[in-house]
């Protein structure tokens, strides 16, 4: 007896629901959009520049760091890290490209935005000037920087 009056009561609902007129919903999450140029889908800008290898070394040197959290007013210990990044592009195009290169400088707010130190730029063994950029649509505080990328040609960049 308790299951018919179940079924029923599910029954009624539905029949309720259809015939009230509402319309499908449909939610999702993510992240905000990066800013243009910065990732890879097709709708962004265009480039012949193409990533041939990456290698990050990160050395944990045991020297105690801290970083403030986000969500508390309190400090958190942790151990620094010497980190180094290299890329090696090829622009496959026969056309000279030069592109304003990001790089992210700090982690998500989850670290409260605390910056990479000493950081430093090298193209083809040739250190860079480099300056920091802020999008709206971004936690990430992003190194930028021109690179010129020349056809047929490997560049190594060195962060």
């Amino acid at each position: 007896m308790k299951l018919r009056n179940l079924m029923l009561g599910i029954i009624l609902c539905s029949l309720t629901i259809s015939a009230s007129g509402a319309t499908k919903a449909r939610a999702d999450i993510g992240p905000p959009r990066p800013p243009k140029g910065s990732g890879i889908s097709p709708d962004e800008e265009t480039t012949m520049v193409q990533m041939l290898s990456e290698t990050v070394e990160i050395e944990i040197t045991g020297k105690i760091g801290i970083y403030e959290a986000y969500w508390e007013d309190r400090n958190y210990p942790g151990y620094e890290a010497l980190v180094n990044a290299s890329f090696t592009m090829r622009n496959q195009g026969d056309a000279e490209e030069q592109m304003l290169v990001h790089f992210p400088m700090n982690l998500w707010s989850f670290y409260n935005g605390t910056l990479i130190q000493d950081f430093r730029v090298l193209v083809n063994g040739q250190e860079l000037d480099w300056t920091t950029a802020h999008y709206s649509n971004s936690d990430l505080t992003w190194a930028i920087f021109d690179v010129t990328f020349p056809p047929q040609k490997n560049v190594n960049v060195r962060v």
